[in-house]
């Protein structure tokens, strides 16, 4: 996970004072993406996850890591919308 935080724009170049705004931001949403993460690549949620679940679940870890407000938002969509099929749609 350490690479995350040389993948910000925010972080690099900044600021001390920038950095602290910005780091704690940078280290949530790259839990956050471990997490999408670990949901796709290990294919487990509450039960097995599906084909679709998996690459969205995976596609938006990995948007979670690179910091910007776009693609943030796109991974937290991505991924909020896998585990909705997950827990709401049953197999």
């Amino acid at each position: 996970m350490p690479f995350a935080f040389t993948l910000s724009p925010e972080e690099l170049g900044g600021t001390p004072s920038t950095i602290c705004t910005h780091h704690p931001y940078t280290v949530g949403t790259a839990v956050i993406g471990v997490s999408a993460l670990a949901m796709g690549l290990g294919n487990w949620l509450v039960r097995p996850t599906t084909m679709v679940e998996r690459v969205m679940a995976v596609a938006g870890g990995l948007l979670l890591f690179y910091a910007t407000t776009v693609t943030d938002i796109i991974g937290l969509s991505l991924f909020g919308a896998a585990i909705t099929l997950h827990l709401f749609l049953k197999n």
